[in-house]
Order: structure tokens, then sequence, then C-alpha cells
């Protein structure tokens, strides 16, 4: 099976949904410590994009 080369955004909705390191290396094939990497740059790559509005509901 051939797989999805990874993104920044792969891994980043891989963590949202609880995936852990080994799990994004086994998907990804690549090492432990290039998943662990991978998270570290998702997490801030998340962390510093706009944040989006949501929508109050009226009381």
């Amino acid at each position: 099976m051939k797989r999805e080369r990874l993104t920044t955004e792969m891994v980043w909705m891989f963590m949202r949904e609880g995936c852990n390191a080994n799990e994004i290396a086994e998907y990804g094939g690549v090492a432990l410590a290039t998943a662990i990497a991978w998270m570290g740059q998702a997490a801030r790559t998340a962390a510093s994009a706009p944040k989006r509005k949501t929508l109050r509901k009226a009381a």
C-alpha cells in the first residue's frame, strides 16, 4: 500500500485524533525521532495559526 507523504496538517490531524508518535511514525514510514519532530512542528504551526471566530448564541 502506497502512503501519502506526511504533511504538517496531516500530523496535526492525527494528533487531534489521539495518535501518538509511534502510530504517526508507522503510518508515515519514518523514524520515531522524525515523527516526534513533525509533531513539534505541527504544534508550533497550529499555535501560531489565526484563531477562528466562533458564533455566540443569543441569550
